[in-house]
């Protein structure tokens, strides 16, 4: 079940954020500034979904709607040229290559056994 679907979000892939964290932090004169580490580009809360759906292969397909969207929630972009500007960052990791980079990931480190958590 998920929202209307229809909530837009600049995804940023979490590698393209630690260069932009590490270019952060040997900049000089950011000082008090802000820096938008994203990809500048509008995505769909439904087409982030259906974009997994189809990397994964599967046939089920979420019921949207069946939740109902936060209210007053913001939509935040990122400003690439002006994170260029500041930092020299800009996102390199495509959307369908960094949820594809996702899959393959967890595919190789599958999660503990409940029994081997512990206490948690």
């Amino acid at each position: 079940m998920i929202s209307s679907g229809r909530h837009v979000i600049d995804w940023v892939f979490v590698d393209d954020v630690v260069e932009g964290f590490m270019k952060m932090a040997t900049s000089e004169n950011i000082g008090g500034q802000s820096v938008d580490l994203g990809t500048g580009v509008q995505t769909t809360t439904a087409d982030l979904v259906e974009t997994l759906c189809d990397l994964m292969g599967g046939t089920i397909r979420p019921v949207y709607g069946a939740l109902s969207d936060r209210p007053l929630e913001p939509v935040r972009v990122a400003d690439r040229e002006r994170a260029f500007a500041q930092v020299g960052f800009r996102s390199k990791v495509a959307l369908r290559e960094g949820l594809q980079r996702t899959i393959n990931w967890y595919n190789t480190h599958p999660a503990p056994a409940v029994s081997e958590m512990g206490n948690v």
